[in-house]
């Protein structure tokens, strides 16, 4: 972990997000999450057209799980690095499960790669 003062450890682990953003053809905009605590999550998007503090619905697609897990979240901050957003939401609703679903899959990536490098 770097030498800011986050709460809660980030793991850092790329999944397909889908954004459900009204207006859109079908709906939904592809993100990826960059990464993970217990409170949130990081996502790069190539556009992103919510406002700070708005609640954002999420689908998230976890290799283990058959189902997108949903969740919503609040933007926490924004911003454009070169031609993709990168945004920050603090989860908001978030079953109890699929939290576990998430960090759970996380941890177990993190893991395997550290056990690659030791390896």
């Amino acid at each position: 972990m770097s030498s800011d003062s986050r709460k809660f450890v980030r793991f850092e682990i790329p999944l397909d997000v889908a954004l459900k953003e009204p207006g859109l053809e079908n709906g939904k905009r592809e993100a990826l999450t960059k990464d993970f605590s217990r409170k949130g999550l990081c996502l790069t998007s190539n556009s992103f057209n919510f406002d700070l503090n708005s609640v954002v619905e999420l689908e998230l697609m976890v290799p283990d799980k058959k189902d997108p897990l949903k969740i919503s979240g609040e933007v926490v901050w924004k911003k454009q690095v070169d031609d993709k957003w990168a945004v920050g939401l603090e989860f908001k609703e978030i079953d109890s499960a699929c939290k576990i679903d998430i960090l759970e899959f996380a941890y177990n990536s993190w893991l395997a790669k550290i056990r690659r490098h030791e390896a």
